[in-house]
C-alpha cells in the first residue's frame, strides 16, 4: 500500500514507537474539538456517512483496536475479526448518539489504548496479526499504531467536510458568571463589551427555567467550596452530586435547544469529577 493516503496527507512512515500514545492523544484531541465545535448542517451524501456516524466509528476502532493489540501479545499472529462497520451503520448502531456522550467515550477510549501502548516494550512493537485492510497481510503492532493514527486524521477530516463551525457557550458555576453562562462569542443581544458574562435575558428563557438556573447554582454555592490548598473543590457530605449534574444536564439541554447554533461546554461536570467529599 502506499505509505502516502492521497484523501488526508497522512503519511504512515512519520510514526514513531515512542511517540505513538502521545500522537494518538494529541490527535484524538483535536478530533473530539471537532465534533464538540462544529455541527452536521448539510443532509448525509448519498452513500457517505453521518458525522455522528464518523464518530461512533471511530470510538470503535479506538475500542476494537486495544483489544486486537492484547490478542496480537497472547497468540502468533492472529487473525484479525473485521468490524463490520457498514454494518453497524445499517443496523442503526450510531443512532442515538449525542455528540456529548460519544466526545468522552472517544476521548476514554484512546486514554485506555494509548495507556496500553506505552506498556509496549520493542519486542511487543513487532508482534504481528493477519489484518484485512487494505488488503490481507501479516501486518506489526507498530503498523496497526501508524494505521490507527491514520484513522483518526482521516475521519475528521471526513467530520470537518460534513460540518460547520459553530460557536460555544459554557455552563459553569465557576467562571464568575452570577447566571453560570459564559461565552467567548455571545448571543445577540450580546452583554456590555467590558464582560464576557450572560444573563437569562440572552436566551429568553421562560421565568421557569429562570428559577430552575438560580436553584441549580444555589446548590453549588451551597454544597461546593474550594479546598484552602490548591483549585479542587470539595462538597457536603450527604449532598445529591448525581442529582446535581443530572438538572445541570437538562439545562444544558435547554440552553442548547435555545442556541442551536452554540455548542454548550457542559464545564460543570469538570469542577464535579474534580471535587472530593469534605471531611467532617
Amino acid at each position: 500500500m502506499d505509505p502516502t493516503c492521497s484523501d488526508c496527507g497522512y503519511d504512515y512512515r512519520t510514526l514513531s514507537n515512542d511517540d505513538a500514545s502521545s500522537t494518538l492523544v494529541h490527535e484524538v484531541a483535536d478530533t473530539v474539538r471537532t465534533l464538540r465545535y462544529r455541527r452536521q448542517t448539510a443532509p448525509t451524501p448519498d452513500g457517505s456517512w453521518s458525522a455522528l456516524e464518523y464518530a461512533g466509528h471511530l470510538r470503535d476502532v479506538l475500542i476494537v483496536t486495544r483489544e486486537r493489540t492484547l490478542h496480537a501479545l497472547r497468540e502468533e499472529s492472529p487473525a484479525v475479526v473485521t468490524m463490520g462497520a457498514d454494518d453497524r451503520v445499517r443496523r442503526g448502531e450510531y443512532a442515538n448518539l449525542s455528540y456529548f456522550q460519544t466526545t468522552a467515550e472517544i476521548s476514554e477510549a484512546a486514554r485506555r489504548l494509548a495507556a496500553t501502548w506505552n506498556r509496549l516494550s520493542t519486542q511487543d512493537w513487532a508482534r504481528t496479526l493477519r489484518y484485512n485492510y487494505p488488503t490481507p497481510a501479516i501486518r506489526e503492532l507498530s503498523w496497526l499504531a501508524a494505521h490507527i493514527v491514520h484513522e483518526v486524521v482521516h475521519h475528521r477530516s471526513d467530520i470537518e467536510r460534513l460540518t460547520t463551525a459553530r460557536k460555544a457557550v459554557s455552563l459553569s458555576p465557576d467562571y464568575g458568571a452570577p447566571w453560570g453562562l459564559w461565552s467567548s462569542n455571545p448571543p445577540r443581544p450580546s452583554p456590555p463589551a467590558s464582560t464576557e458574562l450572560l444573563t437569562p435575558a440572552n436566551f429568553g428563557f421562560p421565568d421557569s427555567v429562570v428559577v430552575r438556573l438560580r436553584t441549580w447554582l444555589d446548590a453549588w454555592t451551597a454544597n461546593f467550596a474550594d479546598a484552602p490548598s490548591d483549585d479542587q473543590h470539595t462538597w457536603r457530605r450527604g449532598f445529591d452530586v448525581a442529582g446535581w449534574l443530572h438538572e445541570g444536564d437538562a439545562l444544558a439541554d435547554l440552553i442548547a435547544e435555545a442556541l442551536p447554533d452554540y455548542t454548550v461546554e457542559r464545564q460543570y461536570r469538570t469542577y464535579a469529577a474534580n471535587a472530593v467529599r469534605r471531611t467532617p
